[in-house]
């Protein structure tokens, strides 16, 4: 009988080591799940707060590759991390039937108007509750250069936010 007990009792002390060897391992996967589940509940709702629409898109000086488009905010996320939206401008060259896409780089640099390969923002309109960041109903002005000369035709630009959000403007290039 004694004998019995005393195995019994070795079970039990090596089952209680056992697990609480195993729990610090198991709380730190537990945690690194949450983290990650939290994070992209983050990156989701930014998505989902985010709304913008280009208002306007016009070739202003087709020689020089010149382009001006205008953002609205139009949903509740901040936008303010420029250097990370894509631009993509679509545009027909030499009176050909192939069209060429470019995507310009944000330069800090806007006076008077942007390098080769570049856009900028112009201005932000009303902006006065955050200096340089488009909050909810502001309108980013923005100007872009292309490598070529643009002919007549359609030209599009595209812009992606830095969480993933997309609009788009055509414009007829006379």
């Amino acid at each position: 009988m004694g004998l019995s007990v005393a195995i019994a009792g070795g079970i039990v002390m090596f089952s209680m080591i056992y697990v609480m060897l195993t729990l610090p391992n198991m709380i730190d996967q537990t945690i690194s799940i949450n983290k990650a589940s939290s994070e992209i509940a983050e990156i989701e709702n930014s998505i989902l707060k985010t709304n913008m629409a280009m208002s306007s898109f016009t070739v202003t000086d087709a020689a020089n590759g010149y382009v001006q488009f205008e953002i609205e905010n139009l949903g509740t996320e901040k936008m303010w991390n420029f250097t990370n939206f894509d631009v993509l401008v679509t545009y027909q060259i030499n009176s050909s039937p192939w069209n060429r896409t470019e995507s310009l780089t944000y330069s800090e640099e806007c006076n008077p108007l942007p390098a080769s390969g570049n856009w900028c923002r112009q201005s932000i309109s009303n902006d006065n509750i955050d200096p340089k960041i488009l909050n909810n109903g502001e309108t980013l002005t923005a100007r872009g250069r292309v490598s070529q000369t643009i002919d007549s035709g359609l030209a599009t630009a595209v812009v992606s936010s830095n969480n993933g959000v997309v609009t788009a403007r055509t414009y007829s290039v006379p």
